[in-house]
């Protein structure tokens, strides 16, 4: 929000991004944002973010002192989603792209908004949203011995699917976040058109999982 907003939402949040590359150009593709407020998540549908509610336990301690211990819990419909456990490591000033990276462009977001269902692939088209995320990092630090068990393999968060192997690296972050137009993504990409054929097929893969 801008300085004119008097007021800030301050929430937890999980996203799952993935690297893609769309007319050559790399992006970040956010598949699911799991949060705990409702404000929040209604602003991003509206954005066309594939933010969804979820229950939250976040354990962290007062001191944060390197070595404490860390848990962090996500439920959503009575189903566990994942579980996470760790202990502080030491502050960090690494930037991540897709989240406080603001100088690579890899980091602008592809959103594809389209919540009607496309009972005519030739009509019922999507949108893309082209975004660049404007992050200020507040607070940060690696997390040390992450662990991450047992995960949802419901079809609307199928994490067991799509998690392989341990934890390559892992932190975290506190930010105040906004959206603003890519200025680098042209014109005519937001309102081209995609094949109907192909629309429909990534619709019926991919609706439970973004906005279920």
């Amino acid at each position: 929000f801008g300085p004119e907003i008097p007021f800030l939402l301050d929430y937890n949040e999980m996203w799952i991004m993935l690297p893609t590359v769309f007319k050559g150009k790399r992006y970040t593709y956010p598949v699911q944002m799991l949060l705990d407020d409702d404000v929040a998540a209604t602003a991003g549908v509206d954005f066309g973010l594939p933010k969804k509610l979820a229950n939250m336990t976040f354990t962290w301690p007062e001191n944060k002192t390197a070595g404490s211990k860390v848990h962090f819990d996500v439920n959503r419909h009575g189903r566990k989603v994942v579980s996470l456990d760790g202990k502080i490591g030491v502050p960090s000033n690494e930037k991540i792209v897709g989240v406080n990276d603001d100088k690579n462009d890899a980091g602008e977001f592809l959103v594809m908004v389209s919540h009607q269902f496309p009972w005519d692939p030739e009509k019922d088209r999507p949108v893309k949203l082209l975004t660049k995320p404007i992050f200020t990092t507040l607070e940060q630090t690696t997390l040390t011995d992450v662990k991450v068990s047992p995960m949802s393999v419901h079809p609307e968060e199928p994490f067991a699917d799509w998690y392989m192997g341990d934890v390559l690296r892992a932190g975290y972050m506190r930010v105040n976040c906004d959206f603003r137009p890519s200025m680098k993504s042209p014109v005519a990409w937001y309102v081209e058109e995609p094949d109907p054929k192909s629309f429909a097929e990534w619709w019926k893969n991919l609706f439970p999982v973004l906005f279920m």
